[in-house]
Formats: structure tokens, C-alpha cells, sequence
């Protein structure tokens, strides 16, 4: 959509508390681009849209859920960044580059929000790793504006497309086809590269997970399948046989049927019923 921008503030987390007067304030510099721009939409994380969807709904503005926990979580966010020409954030994060791959001209919207520890440390992953204390210093304003500063511009019309950028930092030079990830994670049973490998070794060496319960059930249904095929085309070939067999003997009579004898034979035959059935008509009136 020319012209449109898709606003993602910063998303809270479970066990976290949430800034809610910066996001205000910010979303606030959001109602701001309805002036210049053709639509301005909220993008709210699944864990927000409680807590901040009146905020959004009485600043005049419109949202839509983005990320959840799901499979196609990836999917749907890529069919949201590719419906907008620019994306405005207030935070450094994976969607940066994600909406840059996607063909959107990033900008990081003043005010930045500035992560602070006594947010998050009830997290039970800080909690478990206290060290992580020490990354916060990578999300602080001053630093994330020294590191990517090519995302900020004074007005959106500024902004370009760092579609190159996003691509180094997703390792999209890394990217390999279904068959050969199926090779490098072992997947590929009839590789021979694996021959005479058992499939747990190989996950194992590779830091493959194990197979999902779902995928085990479907590998069992699909071993009773072959069976059940091989079943019935054992049983096809049999009657396969039979039909030849009779179509073979059809053949062998079908002189024989068509001969003269034959049509006489089947004549005779008939004149022979009609003397049976009038022999025994007359034996039962004589017993009458």
C-alpha cells in the first residue's frame, strides 16, 4: 500500500513489566504521521493486545495482532511487512531486518526505548542467566544510534529500503534448498552419504531434534499404508490371472460357438425342451 506505515512498539513479555508511559508517549509521535501518510496502522504483540489495544483505539488508530506463538508466526509477519511501504519502531529487534528483507523502508522513531533491567529480571531466562545484564548496554539509544544509523532520518520520505543489509544480517548467503537441509540434518534416508548410519546417530552429530510424536504416528500410518497397498495389489495380480485365464479359455471355445454344430446343437436343443414340456403336459392330464 503507497504511502502507508506500520507502527511496532516495543512488545512486553510474560513475567515482565511493560513501559507504559514511553509506549504512550510514543504512539502519541505515531498520530503525527496521519497528517503526511495515507494510513498509519499499530502492529501489537499477541501478549500486549490486552493492555495496549484501548491505549491504540483512543489515540484514533488502527492495529492488527502480529507475531504469536505459532507455526506460521513467520509466515503472517511477512505478509504484513510486505503490505507497507514503511515501518516505524522505537526499539532495535529481529524485525528490523525481517520488514528491511520484505521490501520496508525502516526508520527508528524518537523516542527509542531504552531496556532497563528491573524489567525484566523476574524473567525466568535472566533469572537463570544474571550475565545478560551486561547486553543491555547494545539496546541503549546512544549506542543503537552509533550502530545503525542509517535508520533514522529526520522525515519518513528520507528513508530507503536496506534490503541488502537485512540479507547479510538473516545469513541469506547461507540459505540451502529443502533436499540439501534434508542431507545436512540426516533426514534423507536414502542418502548415501548415510548409508549403513542410523538415523538417532546422525541427529545426534548434527544436533538434530528428535522426531515430533506427530511425525512418528505419521511414519507408522504410512508403513501400515505400504502394507495395506502391498495387500491389495497381491490381491489384484490374483484376480488379474483369473480374468486372463477365463478370457483365455473364452478364446479357446469361440470357434467351436461360432461353428454350424454348434448353432444346430443349441436349435436342436430348444426343440428338444418344447417336446419336454409337452410330454409332461399330457402325462399329467392322463393321471387326471
Amino acid at each position: 500500500m503507497p504511502n502507508s506505515v506500520l507502527a511496532m512498539p516495543n512488545h512486553g513479555l510474560p513475567n515482565c513489566k511493560h513501559d507504559l508511559e514511553h509506549t504512550k508517549i510514543w504512539l502519541n509521535a505515531v498520530t503525527e504521521l496521519r497528517r503526511t501518510h495515507a494510513s498509519v496502522v499499530v502492529c501489537l504483540h499477541a501478549d500486549d493486545i490486552a493492555e495496549l489495544s484501548p491505549v491504540v483505539e483512543s489515540l484514533g488508530l488502527s492495529w492488527i495482532v502480529g507475531a504469536r506463538v505459532q507455526t506460521l508466526s513467520l509466515p503472517r509477519m511477512r505478509a504484513i511487512f510486505e503490505s507497507f511501504e514503511y515501518m516505524v519502531t522505537d526499539v532495535q529487534g529481529s524485525h528490523l531486518a525481517y520488514a528491511a528483507w520484505c521490501g520496508c523502508k525502516v526508520v527508528m522513531l524518537s523516542p527509542l526505548y531504552e531496556r532497563k533491567w528491573e524489567r525484566f529480571e523476574e524473567h525466568p531466562h535472566m533469572k537463570r542467566n544474571p550475565q545478560m545484564l551486561m547486553n543491555l548496554v547494545f539496546h541503549q539509544p546512544e549506542n543503537v544510534r552509533e550502530r545503525l544509523p542509517f535508520f533514522f532520518v529526520d522525515d519518513l520520505s528520507q528513508a530507503q529500503c536496506h534490503r541488502e543489509w537485512a540479507a547479510g544480517i538473516l545469513g541469506m548467503e547461507s540459505k540451502r534448498t529443502p533436499r540439501i537441509l534434508a542431507r545436512l540434518l540426516g533426514w534423507q534416508a536414502d542418502d548415501p552419504a548415510f548409508a549403513g548410519l542410523a538415523y538417532g546417530d546422525v541427529a545426534g552429530w548434527l544436533g538434530a531434534a528428535n522426531p515430533h510424536r506427530q511425525v512418528e504416528w505419521l511414519g507408522s500410518q504410512v508403513e501400515r499404508w505400504k502394507g495395506e497397498h502391498a495387500k491389495m495389489k497381491a490381491e489384484h495380480k490374483v484376480r488379474g490371472d483369473l480374468l486372463r485365464k477365463a478370457e483365455k479359455h473364452l478364446q479357446s471355445q469361440r470357434p467351436f460357438l461360432e461353428s454350424l454344430s454348434s448353432r444346430l446343437a443349441r436349435r436342436l436343443y430348444s426343440i428338444e425342451k418344447r417336446v419336454r414340456r409337452f410330454l409332461v403336459s399330457v402325462n399329467s392330464r392322463s393321471v387326471g
